[in-house]
């Protein structure tokens, strides 16, 4: 088990944006987690998930706050789902892929964390085999699906140095 440094997160966070220090809402217990990823059937390697919920429950959006204002990364308008949202997306990201042969890889395996408002997302990998990879989800591309870290903490340690040097995310900087 990691512990990921969601506080050292949070502190860059809120260091580049004051305005998510309201927008973040309270932890839920690990049971009250636990018991909604059985609900939803999520299997596999739920430590991140365990700890990102037990640490905050997303952010508040609402329509009166532009969404690049409580963006959790320098740049873009990426907001941190709530358990439930996030359950919500991935019951309706399964039911994309039983249409879409492009996306029935997806079914089951990824967990929506990060969403940008429209058509794209940060999921994590559950598969335990593939260490709690994030990957990039943008539904009206070519290939919707790519790896944008190799695990979970990585894309941590990345989120803090973003927000600490103002900068995007190396998953969304170009080549």
């Amino acid at each position: 088990m990691s512990n990921y440094a969601f506080q050292e997160l949070e502190a860059a966070v809120l260091g580049r944006n004051p305005l998510l220090a309201e927008k973040l809402q309270p932890p839920l217990s690990d049971s009250f987690i636990h018991q909604r990823l059985q609900q939803a059937g999520v299997q596999g390697a739920l430590d991140p998930i365990m700890q990102l919920y037990s640490w905050k429950n997303g952010t508040v959006m609402d329509t009166e706050t532009a969404l690049s204002e409580t963006s959790f990364f320098p740049g873009l308008t990426y907001q941190l789902l709530d358990l439930e949202t996030a359950l919500q997306h991935l019951e309706e990201l399964n039911q994309a892929a039983a249409y879409h042969p492009t996306l029935s890889k997806m079914a089951g395996r990824y967990v929506p964390l990060f969403w940008d408002g429209s058509t794209g997302y940060l999921v994590l990998d559950t598969t335990p085999s593939d260490h709690n990879r994030v990957m990039m989800f943008q539904m009206e591309s070519e290939e919707p699906l790519q790896e944008a870290y190799t695990s979970f903490e990585e894309f941590i340690t990345d989120a803090i140095r973003a927000n600490q040097e103002d900068d995007s995310l190396i998953c969304f900087q170009s080549e």
